[in-house]
């Protein structure tokens, strides 16, 4: 009898564990893992609002947003991107995650010359996240901005509110070293290494009787922009909290494009989750 009752549990135990399904970031409890800039999913029913993205869990695979900076740079100057991207994860095993997103972007260009214009982005990424030591995460990105702009008038610079728009591969690193499942310490970096014109098409009229045509390259003065920033990450049960900073070009999140002025980098986000 128990010879049986000790296989049974044994058989027990093999089973959830194999069966279990979840995901690597499992903690033993409902908290939103840092799925920005990792594999790592917000969960399935899950709605996540934060600074940087609205997010919700379609399932535990499937999670669809918005990031709501882009949404909301209307009110404050001459751009307005709405835009919208869908986030899922190809392979989910314990300590390890691969996922790809899709965003997409659509903005809303107007200067003070009456240039008039808009500029279409299409950003596919991938991620791998791996716990490779106990407590210690490693968590990569390659993805690709496609961006095209159309208009009229002096759309020349390509520039959305001064982060130069360019069709560019980009890598990121972020490493995170779990002191507990409430504190974090996270390093991240990011890095443009490769990058291609922008090629801009529009026209103009230039008095009552002249109009132009307008098709130019944008190549951007430093190629090659990064940043290298270091943040101490709290996750409570429904909150979490980054805050940070570094050295090097802020990135528009989501986006991805790259702020001209190199100097101190700030590294932080806030979000609930239900």
């Amino acid at each position: 009898m128990i010879r049986r009752r000790l296989g049974v549990i044994g058989v027990a135990v093999v089973t959830a564990t194999l069966t279990s399904g979840a995901p690597a970031h499992a903690q033993g409890d409902d908290r939103v893992p840092l799925d920005e800039n990792t594999a790592l999913m917000v969960g399935a029913n899950t709605l996540k609002l934060g600074l940087l993205a609205f997010e919700y869990g379609l399932s535990r695979k499937v999670s669809i947003g918005v990031d709501p900076p882009a949404w909301l740079a209307g009110t404050f100057s001459s751009v307005f991107a709405p835009n919208l991207h869908v986030k899922v994860a190809l392979i989910e095993r314990r300590g390890y995650v691969l996922s790809a997103r899709v965003a997409g972007y659509y903005v809303n260009l107007t200067n003070s010359d009456g240039a008039r214009g808009s500029l279409v982005e299409v950003v596919p990424t991938v991620f791998a996240s791996s716990e490779v030591l106990r407590h210690l995460w490693l968590h990569g990105e390659v993805a690709y901005n496609w961006v095209r702009a159309v208009g009229a008038g002096d759309l020349t610079k390509g520039e959305v509110d001064n982060a130069i728009a360019v069709r560019a591969w980009q890598a990121g690193a972020v490493v995170q070293y779990k002191l507990s499942p409430l504190v974090s310490l996270i390093g991240r970096g990011r890095y443009q290494f490769a990058s291609t014109p922008l090629v801009v098409k529009g026209n103009g009229t230039l008095d009552p009787y002249t109009t132009a045509q307008l098709g130019a390259e944008v190549h951007v003065v430093h190629p090659h922009p990064y940043l290298a920033v270091a943040a101490i990450a709290l996750t409570w049960r429904h909150v979490g909290l980054v805050a940070g900073g570094g050295y090097g070009q802020y990135f528009i999140p989501g986006a991805n494009l790259p702020l001209a002025p190199v100097g101190f980098v700030p590294e932080g986000s806030l979000w609930v989750s239900f």
